[in-house]
């Protein structure tokens, strides 16, 4: 008799088949890429995510600063703003309105994604991959150019009008559509067993770039905030322009289901389906199209699940992007650019995780216990939880900088738990919703976020305005964040079908 769903739903030990090479749900034989194929698409998402990365993280702490000096300007009219030993203009009104407009900046920058996640989910399992990825950079580097305007103009602009620069995120959807869709086309051509590892080195690729890019914004910051923003700027551009270049891999999953459904004698309806006209062919798919996502959000409660926990961590990641030079700047009178170089310890501190230490523990795990390769990313999910949480509750509490620097590396080895759940997510769907899956994580990412920025933003105001150690007010908000979703890990149990 055909084992029950039930009889594997918990954490056993299973040891995949030798003879089976690939997963359950893997491309099969006659359709899968060759491995030169792959490594064009790896090599081409890694040198576009590295490009997209170091543009945009050359250009977040040169805004924060000018932003912040605008500011000084407007409540101190007198001051000459500085960035080394500049009391002044950490003032809590000063930082306090930092904040807030990073915070609402965040939030509206949400509401784009939110609306066309889904469209462009669907576009890209029926029209190719490729055409949002380029639509999202050019929205993108639209937004990035917009936002200059306020910081060049500030007696004409009023700082606030930096929050119209999220219209153009409407263009192909935004940052989070963007990353979709480079982790759906990673997702389209390697195998479910090679696919952890594969965004480990993705991953361990894009922090390397940081690893040079944070010295060297910090670096340009201290001559002149405006140097690293526009080479920031200029790399975007040239993201947009190569995103026209990354192959589409689309047509690789489109033979598979074919190839499934011929195995399945699903011959389908295509000789009806031909003679509709065309309005009632656009109809049929749209109704077809958002009863697959209904079900996909409705009914896959154990997707559901993974994805609230995976969006409850991706809320601490926003805290540590968004907040944390601001929090170091705040709390030890640091300028921007020594707050800026303390991201390397985290960039090191992830670097070694997804480099040397998860893979050898995956490989251990794999090797010596014989657990099945879900069940093992699984229970890396639920340590690297651990560490989140943890690391989160020191840097609320860090009193002087050596300790923070203990905290940060600690919360550091725990953010690589949304690498391993994110390809946790992506192994145990089924091919033809992984297009859908990703957008569906950025679609509750954002509207995570969209919640979640000005809240933190505030706690941030009122932690800077009490003062003492009130000001790891974010930081307490995102220990309880990083709990909830570690706990959520621990409780979850995998599909059965998926472990056969």
């Amino acid at each position: 008799m055909a084992p029950k769903s039930e009889d594997y739903d918990a954490d056993v030990e299973r040891r995949p088949a030798e003879e089976t090479p690939l997963l359950a749900h893997d491309l099969p034989d006659t359709v899968a890429p060759s491995r030169g194929y792959q490594l064009k698409v790896i090599a081409w998402a890694m040198a576009f995510i590295v490009i997209v990365e170091i543009g945009a993280y050359l250009q977040i702490p040169s805004t924060y600063q000018l932003m912040e000096q605008i500011i000084c300007r407007k409540h101190y009219p007198g001051h000459i703003a500085t960035d080394a030993a500049d009391d002044v203009c950490k003032a809590p009104e000063v930082a306090g309105e930092l904040a807030m407009i990073k915070g609402w900046m965040n939030s509206f920058d949400c509401i784009p994604p939110l609306l066309t996640s889904i469209p462009y989910g669907i576009i890209a399992d029926k029209y190719g991959r490729r055409p949002v990825l380029s639509l999202s950079m050019i929205g993108l580097s639209l937004e990035f150019l917009w936002m200059l305007q306020p910081l060049m103009w500030s007696n004409v602009l009023p700082l606030w009008t930096i929050w119209f620069g999220a219209m153009f995120q409407f263009i192909g959807g935004g940052g989070a559509i963007l990353q979709a869709m480079v982790w759906t086309m990673v997702s389209d051509v390697i195998p479910i067993s090679n696919l952890t590892a594969v965004y480990f080195r993705i991953g361990a690729v894009v922090l390397g770039g940081e690893l040079v890019v944070v010295p060297l914004s910090a670096y340009l910051l201290a001559f002149n905030p405006w140097l690293p923003l526009t080479i920031g700027t200029s790399l975007l551009l040239v993201a947009a322009a190569l995103s026209f270049f990354i192959p589409e891999t689309l047509e690789l999953r489109q033979a598979a289901d074919v190839e499934v459904e011929q195995r399945l004698h699903r011959s389908g309806d295509d000789g009806a389906r031909d003679k509709r006209t065309l309005r009632e062919q656009i109809v049929f798919t749209m109704k077809n199209d958002m009863a697959h996502v209904y079900n996909f959000l409705i009914k896959s409660r154990r997707i559901v699940a993974l994805i609230m926990a995976f969006n409850m961590t991706v809320i601490v990641k926003y805290v540590k992007i968004e907040i944390n030079a601001q929090y170091v700047h705040n709390r030890f009178a640091w300028s921007w650019a020594k707050s800026t170089l303390l991201g390397t310890v985290s960039t090191v501190t992830n670097m070694t995780m997804l480099l040397a230490v998860l893979p050898g523990l995956s490989w251990y795990i794999t090797k010596r216990t014989g657990l099945h390769p879900l069940i093992r990313d699984l229970w890396l999910t639920r340590m690297t939880g651990i560490f989140l949480s943890l690391g989160c509750f020191m840097m609320a509490i860090a009193w002087k900088p050596s300790f923070l620097v203990a905290a940060l590396v600690i919360m550091s080895m725990g953010t690589t738990y949304t690498n391993i759940c994110r390809a946790l997510l992506n192994s145990i769907v089924e091919p033809h919703t992984i297009g859908t899956l990703n957008t569906t994580i950025s679609w509750v990412e954002q509207l995570s976020t969209l919640i979640a920025a000005p809240i933190i933003s505030a706690l941030m105001r009122a932690g800077t305005t009490i003062g003492g150690p009130w000001i790891g007010l974010p930081y307490m908000a995102a220990t309880a964040m990083a709990i909830g979703g570690t706990f959520i890990v621990f409780v979850y149990r995998l599909p059965g079908d998926k472990l056969l």
